[in-house]
C-alpha cells in the first residue's frame, strides 16, 4: 500500500485544506505541524478563516461588516484568540469573568438604546430630557454631541449594521403625549469621530395604537391599529427611507381582538412576517415584498388590502412544552431578529405555577423565497425560575445575532443572569448561569446589554452605576 504524508502535498493544496477548517482546528494544526505553522504566520489565512466564520452565522470579535483586510497580522491573531476564548467560556455551564469589570456612574438615569456590536460604543437615551448621546464605555465618557429627538422612545426595532454605521428605527412620543414620530437614529463611527443623526422622521397620529416598529435596508414603518373604529383592524404603514414620495398602506383583515398586545415583525429576503401570540398559539401572518415600498418596486400601489386570515399559520404553543396547560402560560414578549444569523424572531412565555419556568422559543429563518408562515421552524428551551420584576423595558434581551437570550431571573429570592444559547445550524441549545460578583446587586438592575461579538454583558442599576463585565 502506498501512503503519502500530509507534508508531501503541495503547499497550495494544504492551504486550501486549512481554508475549510474552523478557527480552533487551524490553531491546533499550527501547533503540531511545521508546515501549517508556517501558513499560520500569514495574514491571508486568518482573514479567510475569520470571514468564513462570519459566513457561518457566527459572530467574531469585531463588528459584523468590519473590513478585516485593514488589520495587521498581530491584530488579526488577537481577534482569533478573543473569539476562541469567548466560545470556550460560553460553552461552560458557569461562564467565568475574564478580565477587569469596568465600573462608573452615569450622569442621571440613562437607558441603553443599543450597543454597537464589536465595539465599546453605547447609544444612551434620557427619557427625562428627550435626547440621546453615544458613550464609549472604555473611555467612560460621552463621545458624541447630545441630540434632541423630541421625546421618549416608546418602541424600537433591532439594530441594523453596516460598515462604520449602526442604526435603529424608533417611535418617539412627546412628553405631552400629543405628538408622536417615527424616526431612524443613525450612529456613524470609525473615522476618529462619532456622529449621531436622525436620518428619517415622520409624524404619526398619536391617537392610534402602535403595535410594532420595523425597518430594513430600504424601508421603515409601523404596525398600527385605530381603536376608535367599530371593528379595529391591523394595518401596515411603510415608508421608503430614501424616496420621500414612496410609501404604502397595507390594510389587513386581521381584527385587533385576534391579537395580543405583543407583536413583532421580522424579514426574510425582504418579505415580512408579523408575529403575535396568546397562551395557546403563536400566530404568523405573511406580507409579500411586492406590497412594500422598496426602491425597486416601481409598480407599487399606495393602498392595498391583504387577506391575512386566509393564509396565516397558528402554531400551538403547547407542542413540545412537556404537555403544559396553556392556561398556565403567560406571554411576555416577542422580539424580531436578524435572519442573517438564522433566527427571525423569539417569543418568551412564563409558566405561572408553584415552580415557575420561562420558555424561550426561537423561530428559525426557514427558506428564502418561501414567504408562507408554514416555512418557519422553531426550537423551544425551558429555563427554571421566574423573570425578575423589572422597572426597565424588559427583564430580558436578545443579542444582535438573535441566537442568544440574556434573562434577569429570580429563584428562591436569589437574583441571577441566565444565558440561553441557540445554534440554528444544528438546532441545539444550552443554558448557562453567568458568574456575577456579589458586589453587583442584581435585584436593583435597571438595564441590560449583551455584545456576543466581544462577550461583554453590561448592567446598569437604578443608581445609575454601569458595570461592563467581560467574558473573553
Amino acid at each position: 500500500m502506498c501512503s503519502t504524508l500530509l507534508s508531501h502535498l503541495p503547499g497550495d493544496v494544504l492551504f486550501d485544506i486549512l481554508k475549510y477548517c474552523d478557527l480552533k482546528d487551524i490553531l491546533s494544526f499550527s501547533l503540531v505541524c511545521s508546515i501549517f505553522h508556517g501558513f499560520s504566520q500569514k495574514r491571508a489565512l486568518w482573514i479567510t478563516a475569520l470571514e468564513r466564520t462570519r459566513s457561518f452565522q457566527q459572530p467574531i470579535a469585531r463588528p459584523f461588516h468590519d473590513d478585516l483586510t485593514k488589520y495587521t497580522f498581530n491584530e488579526l491573531k488577537r481577534v482569533v484568540l478573543h473569539t476562541l476564548r469567548l466560545q470556550r467560556n460560553w460553552e461552560l455551564p458557569l461562564p467565568k469573568i475574564l478580565g477587569n469589570i469596568k465600573t462608573f456612574m452615569l450622569p442621571g438615569k440613562l437607558d441603553t438604546v443599543f450597543q454597537i456590536p464589536g465595539t465599546e460604543l453605547y447609544l444612551m437615551h434620557s427619557t427625562a430630557m428627550g435626547n440621546i448621546v453615544c458613550w464609549d464605555v472604555g473611555l467612560e465618557k460621552p463621545v458624541s454631541a447630545v441630540v434632541d429627538i423630541g421625546g421618549m422612545i416608546t418602541d424600537r426595532f433591532l439594530v441594523q449594521t453596516e460598515y462604520g454605521r449602526a442604526s435603529t428605527a424608533a417611535v418617539v412620543s412627546g412628553h405631552d403625549l400629543l405628538m408622536c414620530h417615527l424616526i431612524i437614529i443613525s450612529v456613524e463611527y470609525g473615522s476618529g469621530n462619532v456622529d449621531i443623526q436622525v436620518t428619517f422622521r415622520r409624524e404619526c397620529f398619536s391617537q392610534l395604537l402602535y403595535l410594532s416598529v420595523f425597518s430594513n435596508e430600504d424601508i421603515v414603518g409601523v404596525v398600527r391599529c385605530d381603536l376608535t373604529l367599530d371593528v379595529p383592524r391591523i394595518e401596515i404603514v411603510a415608508f421608503n427611507q430614501f424616496l420621500e414620495d414612496r410609501m404604502a398602506v397595507v390594510q389587513t383583515d386581521i381584527e385587533f381582538r385576534q391579537l395580543q398586545q405583543e407583536v413583532a415583525v421580522s424579514f426574510l429576503d425582504n418579505d415580512m412576517t408579523i408575529h403575535t401570540s396568546d397562551s395557546a398559539s403563536h400566530l404568523l401572518y405573511a406580507c409579500s415584498k411586492d406590497l412594500l415600498p422598496y426602491c425597486w418596486n416601481t409598480d407599487l400601489q399606495i393602498q392595498r388590502v391583504l387577506n391575512c386570515s386566509q393564509s396565516y399559520e397558528a402554531l400551538e404553543t403547547t407542542q413540545s412544552l412537556e404537555d403544559e396547560d396553556a392556561s398556565s402560560l403567560q406571554q411576555e414578549a416577542i422580539l424580531g431578529a436578524n435572519p442573517i444569523y438564522g433566527v427571525r424572531a423569539i417569543s418568551v412565555l412564563s409558566e405561572i405555577r408553584d415552580k415557575p419556568s420561562v420558555y424561550i422559543r426561537f423561530w428559525t429563518a426557514g427558506t428564502v423565497g418561501n414567504i408562507s408562515p408554514r416555512n418557519a421552524g422553531d426550537h423551544i428551551v425551558k429555563v427554571s425560575g421566574r423573570l425578575q420584576d423589572w422597572p426597565g423595558w424588559l427583564a430580558f434581551l436578545l443579542s444582535h445575532s438573535g441566537t442568544i437570550v440574556l434573562l434577569a431571573m429570580k429563584e428562591e429570592e436569589r437574583s441571577f443572569l441566565q444565558l440561553v444559547r441557540y445554534d440554528p445550524l444544528i438546532s441545539t441549545s444550552s443554558i448557562h448561569r453567568l458568574d456575577i460578583p456579589d458586589t453587583i446587586d442584581l435585584s436593583i438592575v435597571y438595564g441590560l446589554s449583551l455584545d456576543d461579538h466581544l462577550g461583554v454583558v453590561t448592567v446598569v442599576d437604578r443608581r445609575g452605576c454601569l458595570f461592563a463585565i467581560p467574558y473573553a
